[in-house]
C-alpha cells in the first residue's frame, strides 16, 4: 500500500491524546477516545488490504495473519518480557502473580476478556495493572482473525456491492448494540469486540465507499474531522457511557480525515507529528507501564511532562530496535511455523507468565520478614462466605459462634473483618454475632434520591435489627470517607476536603436518625470512625520500602493530618451532634497512627489486607476498644 501521511498523522494525534489522558486526565478528559480513532484507522487499512488482495486473486489467510503477527507481536512480547524480568524487584508476590497472568493473556490476545472480568477500565484499581492497555490490541487481533474470514465467505456467495451492503448492515447492528450495552453493561461494552466492531468496520466503509472530494473542499473536510475528534477529547469524560453513540464523534471525525486525503496539511505533515505517528505503536505500548510506575511510586503530577518524554523516548527505541528488526521467516509448509519467530516469542511469554502465576509470584524467595508481613495481610476467613455483593435477606446473614446471638455488626465491606474479630472476642462468653454487610453499600436509610438493591437491603436490615429482640448491641461501621466525600487514599498527599453534596448530607442526616432510632430500642450502639486509607495496596507499600532497603517493620501510609482533614466534616458531625448516652463512638486511629503518621505496617504487624480494609490483626485490636463499662 502507498504510505499515507494523513493517516500517519492521525495516528500521532490519537496516541498523543491517549498518553496525555493517562498521565493526567484533567488536561484531556476524553483522551481515551484516541483508541477509537486507532480502531477506525485499523479497519480502513485491513479492509483495503483484504479487498485489494481478493480482487487481484492474491489474498492468503496465512500471509495476512503472518503480516499481522510480524507487526504486533515482537514489540509486545519484548515489553511483556521486560516487565516479567523486572517485576520481582518491586512487585509484591500477588502483583507479580497477576502480571504473569496478564502477560500471558496479552500475548495470546485474550486480555480484554481478563480485564473485563477483573474491573472496569476507569476503576481506580485499573491503574495497578501494568498491561491494561493491551485490551485494545486483543480487540484488534480478534477482528483481524474474524474479519477476513467473514469477507471471504461473503464474496463467495455475494457480489462486491452486496458484500459492501452487508458490512454496512453489520456496522449499524454493532453500533446499535454498543449504544444499548454501554448503558446496561458498561464494562463488557468497553472491552469486547462485539461493541467495538462497528468502529473498525466504519474505517472499512471509508475504503469501500470513498468520497470524491474536490481539492478545494478537502481542507475543510479534514478540519471538520479534527474538530469532531478534538471535541471528543475535551468534552467527553469517563462519566459518559462509552463506546455508545457518543463514540460517533471521534469515529466520524477520523472517517472524514481519511476521506479528505490531505497529505500535506498543517496538522498532519509536520516533522514531529510524522515521527510520533511512525512510533505510535511503540509509544502506546510503553506509555502505560510508565503511568503505572509513576502511580506505584506515588509521583505527583509535576512529573507528568517527564513521563510523556520518557514514553516518547522508549517508543522511539522500541520502534528502532524492535519494530524495524526483521523477524520474518519464510513459511512454505505448516512445519515452518515452528520456526516462526513471533510465534516463538509468544510461547516464551506465555510460558514465563504461566510459571510466575503457578508459583504465586515466587513469594518463597523473599526474605523472612517480608514473607511474614505479606502473610499478615489477610481478611476474615468468613469473608467469601458471609460478605454479600448483591441483595440477600438480612435474616439470612451469617451468625458466628453459638445460638446466643445478642450482638450484630452492620455496614459495608469495612464491617466484615470487624464482625469476625468481634465474634472471636465474645466466643469465650458463649455470645454469638450476627454479621450483616453489603459490599460498597453506603449509608442508605430512608434516602429519597435512589432506589436500588443497596437501599432496599439497608432499610430491610434496619427493620430486621429493630424486630430482633435478642440482638441488644450493635456495631456500625462504614467506609464513610469515600461514600460521603468521594476519592480515596490514592489522593494522598493532596488534602481532600470537598464540600458534601446534597445527597451526602441527606445520607449523613438519615444515618443520625437511624442511630437514634436503634438506640431507643437497644442497649448499646457503637459507631466506628472511618479507618485511615492507604495511598496504595499494603503489599505494594511493603514491596516499595523493601526495594529501597528501608525498615519494613514500620511502613507509612499517610499522615495523621491528612486523615484528620480528609474526614473533618464527618468527625465534626459525630462530635457535635447530641446522641443518646448509649451511643458510643469508637476512634481507632490510635491503632493505625502515631502523632504524625498513619501506618500500613506498625511494629511488624500488617494492619491492612488491601488499600483500605483492615486486616484481622487490626480489627482484633479495634474490638478491644468496644467496652460496656
Amino acid at each position: 500500500m502507498e504510505f499515507r501521511k494523513d493517516i500517519n498523522g492521525l495516528r500521532a494525534w490519537a496516541v498523543i491524546a491517549v498518553v496525555i489522558y493517562h498521565f493526567d486526565s484533567r488536561f484531556l478528559p476524553g483522551g481515551f477516545a484516541g483508541v477509537d480513532v486507532f480502531f477506525v484507522i485499523s479497519g480502513f487499512l485491513m479492509t483495503s488490504i483484504i479487498f485489494t488482495a481478493i480482487d487481484t486473486n492474491t489474498f492468503s489467510l496465512t500471509k495476512f495473519y503472518r503480516a499481522r503477527a510480524l507487526r504486533i507481536i515482537p514489540a509486545l512480547a519484548f515489553l511483556c518480557l521486560v516487565l516479567l524480568i523486572l517485576g520481582p524487584l518491586f512487585l509484591s508476590p500477588d502483583d507479580y502473580k497477576s502480571l504473569g497472568k496478564h502477560a500471558a493473556g496479552s500475548i495470546s490476545f485474550l486480555s480484554n476478556f481478563i480485564f473485563w472480568q477483573e474491573a472496569g477500565y476507569f476503576d481506580a484499581s485499573s491503574k495497578e495493572k501494568w498491561l491494561l492497555h493491551t485490551w485494545s490490541l486483543a480487540v484488534e487481533w480478534q477482528f483481524y482473525v474474524l474479519y477476513p474470514i467473514l469477507i471471504i465467505s461473503l464474496r463467495r456467495f455475494f457480489s462486491l456491492s452486496q458484500t459492501k451492503f452487508v458490512i454496512v448492515g453489520l456496522t449499524i447492528l454493532s453500533l446499535s448494540y454498543s449504544a444499548v450495552a454501554s448503558q446496561f453493561w458498561p464494562s463488557s461494552s468497553y472491552y469486547l469486540l462485539s461493541t467495538r466492531a462497528w468502529e473498525l468496520m466504519f474505517g472499512g466503509i471509508a475504503f469501500l465507499y470513498p468520497m470524491h472530494v474536490k481539492t478545494s473542499t478537502k481542507s475543510k473536510l479534514e478540519l471538520l474531522g479534527f474538530v469532531m475528534i478534538f471535541i471528543s477529547y475535551f468534552a467527553i469524560s469517563e462519566d459518559n457511557y462509552w463506546p455508545g453513540y457518543l463514540a460517533l464523534c471521534p469515529v466520524v471525525g477520523a472517517f472524514l480525515i481519511i476521506q479528505a486525503r490531505q497529505a500535506n496539511s498543517i496538522l498532519n505533515n509536520s516533522f514531529i507529528i510524522q515521527k510520533i505517528g511512525t512510533w505510535s505503536y511503540s509509544i502506546y505500548l510503553w506509555h502505560w507501564p510508565i503511568v503505572v510506575l509513576f502511580f506505584y511510586f506515588s509521583l505527583s503530577s509535576i512529573f507528568t511532562l517527564a513521563g510523556i518524554v520518557l514514553s516518547l523516548a522508549l517508543g522511539y527505541l522500541s520502534h528502532h530496535f524492535i519494530e524495524r528488526k526483521n523477524f520474518n521467516t519464510n513459511i512454505s509448509s505448516p512445519i515452518d511455523f515452528i520456526y516462526f519467530k513471533p510465534l516463538l516469542m509468544s510461547i516464551a511469554v506465555i510460558v514465563v507468565g504461566a510459571v510466575v502465576f503457578v508459583n504465586a509470584g515466587f513469594s518463597e524467595l523473599r526474605n523472612k520478614q517480608y514473607q511474614s508481613l505479606i502473610a499478615g495481610a489477610v481478611s476474615s476467613p468468613m469473608r467469601e462466605k458471609c460478605h454479600k455483593h448483591s441483595y440477600a435477606a438480612p435474616s439470612e446473614s451469617c451468625t458466628y459462634f453459638g445460638n446466643n446471638i445478642s450482638w450484630a455488626v452492620f455496614g459495608d465491606s469495612h464491617a466484615t473483618e470487624l464482625s469476625y474479630s468481634m465474634a472471636k472476642r465474645l466466643e469465650p462468653e458463649q455470645v454469638g454475632v450476627k454479621h450483616m454487610s453489603f459490599s460498597g453499600c453506603a449509608t442508605s436509610y430512608k434516602i429519597s434520591h435512589t432506589v436500588d438493591d443497596c437501599t432496599r437491603w439497608y432499610n430491610d436490615a434496619v427493620a430486621y435489627l429493630l424486630s430482633s429482640d435478642n440482638i441488644t448491641n450493635i456495631v456500625v461501621n462504614h467506609r464513610f470517607t469515600r461514600q460521603l466525600l468521594g476519592g480515596d487514599g490514592s489522593d494522598y498527599p493532596e488534602l481532600v476536603n470537598e464540600p458534601m453534596t446534597a445527597q451526602s448530607k441527606e445520607r449523613l442526616l438519615n444515618f443520625e436518625k437511624m442511630i437514634k432510632l436503634l438506640s431507643s430500642q437497644k442497649d448499646n450502639i457503637f459507631v466506628v470512625y472511618p479507618f485511615p486509607e492507604l495511598p496504595r495496596h499494603v503489599g505494594q507499600l511493603i514491596s516499595r520500602e523493601n526495594l529501597f532497603g528501608s525498615d519494613i517493620s514500620n511502613v507509612r501510609g499517610t499522615s495523621l493530618q491528612w486523615y484528620t482533614e480528609r474526614n473533618q466534616k464527618i468527625i465534626e458531625h459525630f462530635k457535635n451532634t447530641k446522641y443518646p448516652d448509649n451511643v458510643h463512638f469508637i476512634d481507632a486511629t490510635s491503632i493505625f497512627c502515631d502523632e504524625i503518621f498513619c501506618y500500613a505496617v506498625r511494629n511488624n504487624e500488617t494492619l491492612y489486607f488491601d488499600s483500605n480494609h483492615p486486616s484481622t490483626i487490626a480489627t482484633d485490636k479495634i474490638v478491644k476498644l468496644i467496652t460496656l463499662d
